[in-house]
C-alpha cells in the first residue's frame, strides 16, 4: 500500500541478443508509476516479455525502446489487469533495416481497467513492423486498445501492419479500440484491422456434441483466440512458461 516510482534504463551493445522478462504481481492498493527506456544498438535483438497481474494495485508505466540499423525489438505482452492498469508502449525505429513487434493479450474478469496506449514511430525508410494485440473482457471489465503507426516525411519503403481482435464475454463488459495510421511518406504499405465480437456459439455447440462440458468448450474457445498472438513467439522454455500463465489467467 505504497507508491513506488522505478526507472529502468537497459542499453544493448552492437550485435547482442537479449531476453529481458517483466513478471509483476501484487494485492495491495498502492502506486506503481515506471518508466522503462530500452536502447538497442546495430544489428542488436530483443526479446521483450511483460506479464502482469494485480489485485488492487494501480499501474501506470511507460516504456520506450529506441531501435538502431538492422536491430529487431519484439514485444510479448500478457496483461491480467487490476484496478487500473495504463501502459505506453512506444518504439522508434530510428535508423535503416530496424524492425520491431508488438504482440500482447489482455484477460480481464471483475472490475479490471487496462489501457494500452502503443506507438510505432518509422523516423527514416526502410523499416519494417507489426502489431497484434487481443482484449477479453468479462463481468464489469473495461479494456481499451489504442495503436498508432506514424511513418514520418522521407521514410521511404517503411512497411507496418496492424491487428486487433477482441471478445465482450459479458453484457456488462466494454472495449473501446483506435487503431490510427500516421503516413506522411511515399511508397510505403501499411494496413489496420479491428473488431469485437462474441464467442461462436456454433463452435461451442460442436465442442459440447464431441462431449465437453459447457465450461470445458467455453475456456478451450477463449485459451485458442488468446494463444494465437503468441504464435510468433520462438518455440522453447520462454513460450510454454507464457502460455502457461495465460492458462492461469484464464
Amino acid at each position: 500500500d505504497v507508491a513506488v516510482h522505478p526507472r529502468f534504463c537497459v542499453e544493448l551493445a552492437d550485435g547482442a541478443a537479449m531476453t529481458l522478462v517483466e513478471s509483476q504481481s501484487g494485492e495491495g492498493a498502492g502506486l506503481i508509476n515506471g518508466v522503462l527506456d530500452l536502447r538497442l544498438g546495430s544489428a542488436s535483438s530483443l526479446t521483450h516479455v511483460i506479464e502482469r497481474r494485480f489485485a488492487e494495485t494501480a499501474l501506470i508505466q511507460r516504456t520506450t525502446a529506441r531501435v538502431a540499423d538492422a536491430a529487431n525489438y519484439r514485444a510479448f505482452v500478457l496483461d491480467g489487469g487490476g484496478r487500473m492498469t495504463r501502459q505506453d508502449l512506444v518504439a522508434e525505429l530510428v535508423s535503416p533495416g530496424a524492425t520491431a513487434g508488438i504482440t500482447g493479450v489482455a484477460t480481464l474478469t471483475d472490475r479490471s481497467l487496462v489501457d494500452y496506449h502503443t506507438a510505432i514511430e518509422h523516423r527514416v525508410g526502410p523499416t519494417e513492423s507489426h502489431e497484434s494485440f487481443r482484449i477479453l473482457a468479462d463481468d464489469r471489465a473495461v479494456g481499451i486498445f489504442n495503436g498508432r503507426i506514424h511513418i514520418v516525411p522521407g521514410a521511404d519503403d517503411s512497411h507496418s501492419q496492424m491487428n486487433t481482435g477482441n471478445l465482450l464475454l459479458s453484457e456488462s463488459a466494454r472495449i473501446n479500440i483506435k487503431p490510427e495510421l500516421e503516413i506522411h511518406a511515399e511508397e510505403v504499405t501499411a494496413s489496420h484491422g479491428a473488431t469485437i465480437g462474441q464467442l461462436d456459439d456454433d463452435a461451442r455447440f460442436y465442442l459440447r456434441s464431441r462431449g465437453l462440458s459447457d465450461e470445458q468448450a467455453t475456456a478451450l474457445l477463449k485459451y485458442g483466440f488468446a494463444a494465437a498472438v503468441f504464435d510468433t513467439m520462438a518455440p522453447g522454455a520462454l513460450r510454454d512458461w507464457l502460455t502457461a500463465r495465460l492458462k492461469e489467467h484464464l
